[in-house]
């Protein structure tokens, strides 16, 4: 790192901002100095933080000796070590560097946020990822009490804006950040850099806006894992190194880019290009052409991270699958009408124990039935133990019984489903009715349910189911988008 001149440059221009002074990135303006390549001369004086605006000269002196970066890179390498094992805090550190990048790959801003229960690390994932720029109560706010900082946060430059406690937001405000965040360069040059939150809840299901998962990947699940001792104690451990041992990572990252931005420029392009043909490749519907931008970055910063001493992930969900399915899944919330069709059938799959199976058949009007197994418990028919089944019979009873429970579901949406072809009219199909009087029911197509003698009684009538049909074919597809049911993500989806 050079100095900074004791008087300021003449004819330059004060710097509002840490980070890259314009989009060629050849100079990187540091609190604590600069770095320039060779015959690039300064562009900026060095900034003078916000808050110390209207302080004396010796506090503002004060202010600009105190330096981001803290300890040794050795020993953030410690935090490192342990955060290994967990993919939803190497997967916030990933994000963090990508910012560095987005000037150079052309990109817009965007962000990531944990989505958990309280107390299950993800403030200090949050804090792992900013450690690569500095210490995180310098560069975080809380929802709770940050009110705007939209002015302040500029000033911050490429360095990730990171809120806490989304919970705690106002539904106006929070949309409003999240969208001026993600404009960049569209709300003021300044603002290149990614953002990060955390909550108990997504910043698009508290906002309501579906534009909000374009922008922004949501990570489910506890970040530090399901073992509360494991991870608490690793938790606790990554927090006490990052306090004394922060802001090494992103001036490593930047030093190399400045210093060999000739040959590195091109390749880093390059790979990105490769690496978004490949996911689009995989999925390129939707919003998700949107995210796999942003996932290729994010691979791409991942791998110059690693080359320059980070250590490899060491979980069984790997960093980049647990962002690629996240982002799979926030690319589908962006479309209300399919995110609710998958998360239903994610739940008729957790709750296949409420269908009726071929040899069950013919006794769904039955009164004592009724009685052991009311309409909130009753879906229809599914010969899920059949390799050969065609479709789900619905009875429409479950899903208005079990709507809040589905989050998504609103009925107005069925008609949407009906005409992208997600689900038919009618819960008919070939009914077989149990122990009949050695005849079949051939009856196809149809609403009703000869019923036969049954374990409820004898005798012959007819029943309605009334309902929809899901071909199997929309089915698999829609738990193909849904995301993985590893360990981590389970306490989301059952089953």
């Amino acid at each position: 790192m050079k100095e900074f001149p004791s008087d300021k440059p003449q004819g330059l221009a004060r710097a509002e901002a840490w980070g890259w002074t314009d989009d060629s990135c050849l100079q990187y303006l540091h609190p604590e100095g600069y770095l320039s390549a060779n015959g690039v001369d300064l562009r900026f004086y060095k900034p003078c933080p916000r808050r110390m605006r209207g302080k004396t000269v010796t506090e503002r002196k004060e202010s600009r000796n105190q330096p981001t970066t803290k300890g040794t890179w050795e020993g953030w390498l410690e935090a490192a070590n342990i955060a290994a094992d967990y993919p939803h805090a190497y997967s916030a550190l990933y994000v963090s560097l990508t910012s560095l990048l987005l000037p150079v790959l052309d990109l817009d801003n965007f962000g990531m946020e944990f989505c958990a229960p309280t107390s299950t690390g993800k403030t200090t994932a949050l804090n792992f990822g900013v450690s690569a720029w500095g210490e995180f109560r310098e560069l975080s706010s809380c929802w709770g009490s940050a009110g705007n900082a939209l002015r302040a946060e500029a000033y911050q430059g490429c360095v990730p804006r990171t809120r806490d406690e989304v919970q705690l937001a106002a539904k106006v405000p929070l949309g409003t950040w999240v969208y001026a965040v993600s404009g960049g360069r569209a709300y003021t040059s300044r603002w290149r850099s990614v953002f990060l939150s955390a909550g108990e809840t997504s910043a698009g299901k508290r906002t309501g806006l579906e534009g909000i998962h374009a922008r922004v990947i949501s990570l489910h699940g506890p970040p530090f894992g399901h073992d509360p001792s494991a991870g608490g104690q690793a938790a606790e451990e990554v927090v006490a190194i990052c306090r004394q041992h922060h802001g090494h990572m992103s001036l490593r990252m930047a030093s190399y880019m400045v210093e060999h931005h000739e040959r590195l420029y091109p390749a880093l392009r390059a790979s990105h290009h490769g690496r978004f043909e490949a996911l689009v490749s995989r999925e390129s519907a939707g919003a998700f052409r949107r995210h796999a931008r942003y996932l290729a970055a994010i691979q791409v910063a991942a791998d110059l991270a690693h080359s320059l001493g980070l250590p490899a992930p060491r979980s069984s969900l790997s960093p980049g699958d647990l962002l690629y399915r996240s982002a799979m899944d926030s690319s589908g919330a962006a479309d209300t009408r399919r995110r609710s069709f998958v998360q239903l059938c994610l739940f008729l799959r957790s709750r296949r124990d409420c269908f009726l199976t071929a040899t069950a058949r013919g006794i769904t009007s039955s009164k004592d039935f009724r009685e052991l197994y009311p309409s909130s418990e009753f879906a229809g028919i599914w010969n899920h133990d059949s390799a050969k089944w065609k479709s789900i019979s619905v009875a429409r009873a479950f899903l208005v019984a079990n709507k809040g429970k589905m989050l998504t579901w609103i009925p107005r949406h069925f008609d949407e489903w009906l005409s992208r072809g997600y689900v038919a009219h009618g819960a008919g199909g070939h009914v077989r009715s149990i122990e009949s009087l050695g005849k079949e029911n051939t009856r196809k197509n149809t609403r009703t349910i000869a019923v036969a003698r049954g374990p409820f009684g004898e005798g012959s009538r007819t029943v309605s189911l009334s309902g929809f049909r899901i071909p199997r074919e929309q089915y698999e597809l829609a738990i193909a988008e849904a995301p993985t049911s590893h360990p981590v993500l389970s306490a989301q989806y059952p089953g």
